[in-house]
């Protein structure tokens, strides 16, 4: 169970005995001991998607096609389990110069939610990686991002979220990590060199790996990366421009933020992370992205809440803060991305799959067939 507090600070109720500290630390001892040498094996670099069913087919469709309209040429790779993409779904992101792969052909070990995303960046062909959720929007190639000397130096970039671990988490006990007042991990977007960084990667599989323990602590995959390198004394570079929060204003005058304004080195908006409302559930021509809410340089009175109205999840920042409109930083990105979520849901194809997925996935009722409207 996970507490969000005004102040930034995620509480997490959990409780281990120092037996079970004392286990959970040997079984990673073991593991470090036993990850093998880096194998050479892999080249070049390109974008990495974890994709699967029709909420997040729908959001990477969008995504891809935007990032592609970027001019981003960069070989892409999406990675679905089983069943999770139908036939017809692999042949239209074929058009977009995209390599479908199961995981099912690379991994028969349990693999589920979270730790596919790991789980891909290790089995992707690349060397150089720049994997991005498949609800996450770039703004510019992230090409770009790798020719940084930040990327170059450590071979890793991560970017942070809204909260902070405090040191009562028994995860810096876990990890033998001291604790570090610094922002958790949002890894709606991540580079990686795998050459330099294959330790750390493959301890981070193993901690999804043993989710039962580390998901109830780290919510979800986002900072098994961060511990891992930090267990490890690996190099990384951290964003230090937190992020912003975008979305719309209520009649109440309340705001529902749902998509993360990431940044890039030099602290301008790169990703719309649209992390806590999916295009798969919108309706026809529904704009979202009205307003976003940043706080001022250097201030120090910051409140974070989240919370959930009728329809999805959402996050507000408080105190020190300006409000913009949306379309004066960002254009019409907005109608860009309802132009291919339009396309797709007029595909035969789509609703096909997306009453299967009703139907046999138990998808929720706010999904609707929005191309026949």
């Amino acid at each position: 169970m996970h507490t969000f507090n005004i102040d930034g600070s995620r509480e997490t109720i959990y409780y281990m005995t120092k037996s079970h500290v004392k286990d959970t630390r040997k079984r990673l001892n073991h593991c470090i001991k036993a990850i093998e040498p880096y194998p050479d094996k892999f080249n070049g670099k390109g974008i990495v998607m974890s994709v699967g069913g029709i909420k997040y087919f729908t959001d990477a469709w969008v995504s891809i096609n935007m990032l592609r309209q970027t001019g981003c040429r960069l070989p892409i790779e999406v990675w679905y389990k089983g069943n999770e993409l139908s036939r017809e779904c692999v042949r239209y992101l074929s058009r977009l110069d995209v390599v479908c792969k199961d995981f099912n052909d690379y991994d028969q070990s349990y693999l589920s939610g979270y730790m596919f995303k790991p789980a891909a960046i290790l089995y992707s062909q690349f060397k150089d990686i720049i994997f991005i959720d498949a609800d996450n929007i770039c703004l510019s190639d992230p090409e770009a991002l790798l020719e940084s000397d930040y990327y170059k130096d450590s071979g890793a970039v991560f970017w942070p979220d809204f909260w902070y671990t405090p040191p009562e988490s028994p995860i810096w006990e876990l990890m033998k990590v001291e604790f570090c007042k610094m922002q958790e991990q949002e890894s709606g977007q991540i580079l990686i060199n795998k050459e330099k960084c294959w330790q750390p990667l493959n301890l981070c599989m193993q901690l999804n790996r043993m989710s039962d323990i580390f998901y109830r602590i780290l919510l979800g995959d986002k900072d098994t990366f961060r511990f891992a390198w930090m267990a490890l004394h690996a190099p990384f570079h951290y964003i230090s421009k937190e992020p912003d929060s975008c979305g719309y204003f209520l009649p109440v005058n309340r705001f529902n933020g749902m998509t993360m304004i990431q940044h890039d080195y030099n602290n301008r908006p790169f990703f719309l992370h649209r992390n806590l409302l999916k295009f798969n559930a919108t309706k026809s021509n529904e704009y979202n992205w009205r307003h976003y809410k940043r706080f001022k340089k250097n201030t120090r009175e910051k409140k974070y809440f989240n919370g959930h109205n009728k329809r999805h999840p959402f996050m507000d920042i408080q105190g020190d803060v300006e409000v913009f409109a949306f379309n004066e930083e960002f254009g019409n990105i907005e109608d860009a991305c309802q132009t291919h979520l339009q396309y797709i849901r007029e595909q035969p194809f789509y609703r096909e799959f997306l009453f299967n997925s009703f139907f046999f996935n138990d998808t929720k009722a706010d999904v609707h067939l929005h191309a026949t409207e």
